[in-house]
């Protein structure tokens, strides 16, 4: 069965990276709306570490019509912000979440 998540399984993890050739955990939420034809803000800093996309991440999320919603609510292609382990996914379904490790 296809899949939206099919063409960003196996991209190569890259810091900073911000296309097919290689993404952070970021990087693969801007390419995913980005190929959707949704501009998502760019980090203007280059992050020293994930702490700091993350924080850019939340500062971003912070403005324009991001909202916080209830998980029962989510919907596929929904951002994921995990403060405690600075990451971001995206919503497949209640069980899947479409993201990108460095290991």
């Amino acid at each position: 069965m296809s899949s939206w998540t099919d063409p960003y399984i196996g991209l190569p993890w890259s810091a900073m990276g911000r296309s097919r050739a290689g993404v952070d955990c970021y990087g693969l939420a801007r390419l995913v709306y980005g190929e959707a034809g949704i501009t998502l803000p760019t980090l203007t800093a280059d992050p020293a570490c994930a702490a700091e996309t993350a924080a850019a991440v939340r500062a971003a999320a912070s403005g324009g019509d991001w909202v916080l919603i209830d998980p029962a609510e989510a919907r596929a292609m929904d951002l994921l912000l995990f403060r405690d382990v600075d990451h971001v996914g995206l919503w497949v379904d209640r069980r899947h979440m479409l993201h990108i490790a460095t290991d």
